[in-house]
């Protein structure tokens, strides 16, 4: 069986009008990992995430390169650099940043994040020794900030990682809702609880469309609290009499902190292993 590729051509002048809002996702929309999304108004162009996804060795290719991640193809908005407003970086996992250091130089625009985003991104820079030139530009949680054509407002939300934040991006034409990556968690170990009132306000608002991101979310219910992880971890890890040992993602930083607070309980000491790991925590 033969790999197929589709190959879409789009026109060389397309461009969005004072009276466009596009939104043209190149890579994680109904799939996981690679966010890398555009949004289009009055010809100008808006990033939003640049992330990576991780190989799969057992998917079946012809193709004799693999490699640990994969990222977006950025064909189509490199070729419009020029019209590239900025980039908007959501959070700090892999999947909405890991891309960024080696596909800036390609867009050379200002990056806009949050300062635990703008500290992850500096250091992976830093270990990849690419972009050195990058332009970061620090949002504080809940900020404004105009590029180009497009007024951001920075929404908190409850995740994984500190500091994630949802966009809602205001233009002439419209308002789209952006949600990144998010959960309902009344209890977080990192960042302060989930507050519904901020969403329900922007039901009073003209919002023209909502963009939503999350893992699971057409599977009824609600993901757990970061706090039941930690009560579940306490009562198996107190009865152990030898070292214990616990695998996890390292940008899961409320994980982290669960495991922290368990050792403390338990008279035990923490060790972290893995570069990813001492990246985020260092």
């Amino acid at each position: 069986m033969k790999d197929v590729v589709l190959t879409v051509r789009l026109p060389a002048d397309l461009l969005p009008g004072p009276s466009d809002l596009w939104f043209l996702p190149l890579g994680g929309c109904g799939e996981i990992g690679m966010n890398l999304n555009l949004y289009g108004h009055d010809s100008r162009w808006l990033m939003v995430d640049c992330g990576v996804t991780f190989y799969n060795p057992l998917q079946p290719t012809t193709s004799p390169i693999t490699a640990e991640v994969q990222a977006a193809d950025p064909a189509f908005i490199t070729q419009r650099r020029e019209l590239l407003s900025g980039i908007v970086i959501t959070h700090a996992h892999e999947d909405h940043i890991g891309a960024l250091p080696f596909l800036w130089p390609r867009f050379g625009c200002p990056v806009y994040c949050t300062p635990f985003t703008a500290e992850i991104l500096r250091r992976k820079i830093a270990r990849s020794g690419l972009s050195q030139n990058m332009p970061i530009i620090e949002i504080p949680l809940g900020g404004t900030s105009n590029i180009g054509p497009f007024l951001i407002n920075w929404l908190s939300i409850t995740h994984s990682v500190p500091e994630p934040q949802a966009l809602l991006i205001t233009t002439a034409a419209g308002k789209v809702f952006h949600t990144a990556d998010w959960k309902i968690d009344h209890a977080p170990m990192t960042g302060k609880p989930f507050k519904p009132q901020v969403f329900k306000r922007l039901a009073l608002q003209d919002i023209t469309a909502m963009v939503c991101d999350s893992t699971n979310a057409l599977r009824p219910g609600f993901s757990g609290s970061e706090t039941a992880c930690f009560e579940g971890l306490f009562e198996v890890i107190r009865h152990e009499k030898q070292r214990v040992v616990v695998s996890g993602f390292s940008s899961n930083i409320g994980r982290l902190i669960s495991l922290g607070h368990v050792a403390r309980r338990t008279g035990r000491y923490l060790a972290l292993f893995g570069r990813a790991m001492e990246n985020m925590v260092g």
